[in-house]
């Protein structure tokens, strides 16, 4: 059986080891959450233990007659500072690992989408939370002794782990396998949550004790830059740590591993050289599949993203329905970087996704018949880079009015991650017109997405023939005047902003 830790974002844990059992149900498989102190596959318990946490403190997330149900979601409400148990600062806090045992070949395990940053498990130490078995916080060198007693009393091997990233190389492309008399570089980083309990760097305690990790023998040699493989020593908890071997091609592609303590960037399909992808923020490829697991896509679907930035998520439509997606920021006059991005993604991917299509749009007048589309899944501006809190609560409604047109009655829904849940349910109310219950909503949920407190809302759509709001086109006219004037007038300061660097790298000059 090989073992596997694999990251996957906070409040979609569930959606996860559903998704990885059904791909793998032809073979034995267990899953266990490697850094909460429940396991999930007993959803009573799991909804006890939330309750626990919790305190019996259950939030309403809005309270309005014009919805079908009372939505409520849970979160504490201690010193009313509605802080969600889903919400943690940092990235490594904000992610759930799960532990995979299987017996399915290399091949099934790497092309499961949901799979982010894929380790091979050399070994696993859970211990216990407090007493001489955890990981001292306060002192280096005694948290050096602990880690050596630790890895002395297992008398581990990397053995296992080496064979498993051996068959998962077989899978990368472009990958050159070493000749039997080359030696295999490798290098070694050091994951750790960020928490002040801690007192030590955490750099200087792997190099104190990189020595236990490394492997020996003249087939092996350090290469930081060009490394065949990356070991790990990941320090989930005091009492919960691993070591491990990188399963994704990171080098390959151009991207950082797990050296900056961060979560590394995702190398699934549809994945960009790192060059392209660290001038904008895109949504990662796996998250956009869990998203699509929510949204139990069926083959045939019509899927639409009215918001695709670079079109992440239409391309991770594959082969079970048909993607379209597109963005104003697509427009061919754009000034940033999402065309480019755009192109790129069509070159590399378009011809094996014939199935997705890529558009240049206004989400509030979309080129699309009504009635015709049967899934919307997108990634919602948050308000903070794109628009403004107060644009976004002007433009929603409208949005969501066109999407209900759009939109199948009765059977379409939408899965939309959002930066605020609040106003996504008001505009979907608002979008109704005089027609009530165009939209229904099912389900409101917490999410961390590297590190931020996100949500999802999951809406139905009724069975009423979607109405237009009042003076619906004069709005979207006055709105889109407002966004053209805030261009030109960016445009224009970035003119002046490159003339004066013009005129000041000449005076330097002189």
């Amino acid at each position: 059986m090989d073992e596997y830790l694999t990251p996957v974002p906070r409040g979609l844990s569930r959606v996860a080891i559903l998704a990885i059992q059904r791909q793998l149900s032809d073979y034995e498989v267990k899953i266990i959450l490697v850094n909460e102190p429940i396991n999930e596959d007993d959803d009573l318990e799991y909804c006890h233990y939330l309750q626990k946490e919790l305190g019996g403190n259950v939030g309403s997330l809005i309270d309005n007659k014009h919805l079908m149900q009372h939505i409520s979601v849970g979160y504490s409400l201690q010193n009313n500072n509605n802080k969600s148990i889903w919400s943690m600062s940092g990235i490594w806090p904000g992610c759930v690992w799960l532990h995979i045992t299987t017996n399915a070949p290399a091949k099934k395990v790497h092309d499961i989408p949901v799979l982010g940053p894929l380790v091979a498990c050399a070994k696993l130490w859970k211990l216990a939370a407090t007493g001489e078995e955890s990981l001292s916080c306060t002192c280096i060198d005694d948290a050096v002794k602990d880690f050596q007693r630790i890895v002395e009393k297992d008398n581990y091997t990397m053995s296992r782990a080496f064979n498993l990233w051996k068959r998962h190389t077989e899978c990368w492309p472009d990958y050159r396998i070493p000749q039997p008399n080359e030696a295999l570089a490798f290098r070694v980083s050091c994951v750790r949550a960020q928490s002040k309990k801690y007192k030590y760097d955490r750099e200087e305690f792997l190099r104190r004790v990189v020595d236990m990790i490394v492997p020996k023998g003249d087939e092996y040699t350090v290469n930081l830059r060009k490394y065949d493989f990356e070991i790990v020593l990941f320090i989930l908890d005091p009492s919960c740590l691993a070591i491990a071997v990188m399963l994704r091609p990171n080098q390959l592609v151009g991207t950082k591993g797990f050296s900056g303590n961060t979560l590394p960037p995702d190398t699934s399909p549809p994945n960009l050289p790192g060059d392209l992808t660290c001038q904008l923020t895109r949504l990662r490829p796996t998250t956009a599949h869990l998203l699509h697991e929510l949204a139990n896509i069926q083959p045939g679907d019509l899927v639409l993203d009215p918001c695709a930035g670079i079109g992440t998520i239409p391309f991770c439509v594959g082969g079970n329905g048909v993607g379209l997606g597109g963005d104003i920021c697509l427009e061919p006059e754009s000034t940033n970087v999402h065309p480019k991005v755009a192109l790129e993604y069509i070159k590399r991917f378009g011809p094996q996704n014939r199935n997705t299509n890529i558009c240049a749009w206004d989400a509030g007048s979309l080129p699309i018949r009504t009635a015709s589309i049967d899934v919307i899944v997108s990634d919602l501006p948050f308000g903070q880079q794109c628009l403004s809190s107060q644009q976004l609560a002007t433009v929603l409604p409208l949005w969501f009015n066109e999407l209900a047109r759009v939109l199948r009655p009765g059977s379409g829904r939408a899965v939309l991650l959002c930066g605020a849940h609040k106003c996504i349910v008001s505009a979907l109310q608002e979008s109704h017109g005089n027609v009530k219950q165009n939209w229904n909503v099912t389900a409101v949920f917490p999410v961390n997405i590297s590190g931020l407190l996100a949500w999802i809302v999951m809406a139905k759509r009724g069975n009423k023939e979607a109405v237009r709001l009042p003076n619906y086109v004069t709005r979207l006219k006055k709105y889109t005047a407002q966004r053209e004037r805030a261009t030109k007038l960016r445009l224009r300061e970035e003119d002046r902003s490159k003339a004066h660097e013009g005129r000041a790298s000449k005076l330097c000059r002189k």
